[in-house]
């Protein structure tokens, strides 16, 4: 799961043109923690995680595995990530989530 919030986290960021430092900066980290996170070299507490994720527009949430499929149901309906031009999180990386 942890590779999958990576995963989205590079793809979020680079959609919306940012550097690992411009991120950084925003979440009160260095450029140095964004690449170890993003490489998988370095694992963030939750609350680090959720500020990073938030600088992004991204929120961690919970959803329950038997209603995954609705929530992509809903992201598809509503045409989310659309505006962006860059691919849904849950299209791109869903299949990590069965």
């Amino acid at each position: 799961m942890l590779d999958l919030i990576r995963q989205v986290v590079v793809s979020a960021r680079e959609a919306a043109g940012l550097s690992q430092a411009e991120l950084a900066s925003r979440a009160s980290l260095t450029q140095a923690q964004v690449s170890e996170f993003e490489n998988g070299r370095r694992a963030l507490d939750l609350p680090v995680l959720e500020r990073l994720m938030g600088e992004l527009d991204l929120a961690l949430m919970p959803i329950p595995r038997p209603r995954v499929d609705d929530v992509r149901a809903i992201l598809d309906e509503e045409g989310l990530a659309a505006d962006t031009g860059a691919p849904s999180p849950l299209t791109k990386f869903g299949h990590l989530l069965d």
